[in-house]
């Protein structure tokens, strides 16, 4: 989930509901931009290892579920296991979530955003050594500052290959909040992927409340 997506959603909220509530809504914004630049992927985690494989016991693992009343049937993936531990982990409702993106997003969703494929991005975060997805997506959005000539060169021939195939013109120099939208909702492979993602997840039944019934790919 973007950064911006999520404080657009509070700040939506914010616009329906009464000057109080309002007010409260902004200070949760306020909050959670706080949080936000945290380092998530260096912090010592109670129940991750090194490479941020889940090691809890059953009996902890249900406790969590039933404290932060997380629905047992709803946890089917590495990433829903993650959610329930990071409960855990932090005493607010923002870091939780927070966490869990930075440690659970892939090299395919970076991909998306750089139009090419997930092997090519990976060898990209190798050259960077950055051994987790986030951090490769931190260095394109966030760090344009510390780009190198490579990374220039490749952020202008994503521009150059978006304007070819969706013939908006704008993307040549909108800025880098603008950029990682537009690239992400018209990625040919997040399209086709979305589409393919659909059937089976109608399919999915039902999960086993377990961080085993899962593992880290």
């Amino acid at each position: 989930m973007k950064k911006h997506l999520f404080l657009f959603t509070l700040f939506a909220s914010c616009f329906l509901l009464s000057f109080s509530q309002e007010k409260t809504a902004k200070e949760h914004v306020a909050i959670a931009k706080k949080y936000m630049n945290y380092d998530y992927l260096g912090h010592k985690y109670k129940y991750l290892d090194e490479n941020y494989a889940i090691h809890i016991s059953s009996e902890e693992f249900q406790d969590l579920i039933r404290k932060h009343r997380f629905f047992p049937n709803a946890i089917k993936t590495y990433k829903d296991s993650i959610s329930v531990v990071m409960s855990g982990e932090f005493d607010n409702p923002y870091q939780p979530r927070i966490a869990t993106n930075h440690i659970t997003m892939t090299w395919r969703r970076v991909s998306y955003y750089l139009w090419l494929s997930p092997e090519k991005t990976k060898e990209i975060g190798m050259r960077y050594s950055f051994r987790m997805p986030h951090q490769l997506y931190n260095y394109i959005f966030y760090e344009q500052n510390n780009w190198d000539a490579y990374m220039t060169n490749l952020i202008t021939e994503l521009r150059n290959k978006v304007f070819k195939n969706t013939g908006y013109n704008k993307v040549l120099s909108m800025n880098s909040d603008s950029l990682q939208q537009y690239v992400l909702i018209y990625s040919p492979d997040r399209i086709r992927d979305a589409k393919e993602l659909k059937p089976r997840s109608e399919k999915a039944k039902e999960g086993c409340g377990s961080p085993s019934c899962s593992h880290k790919k």
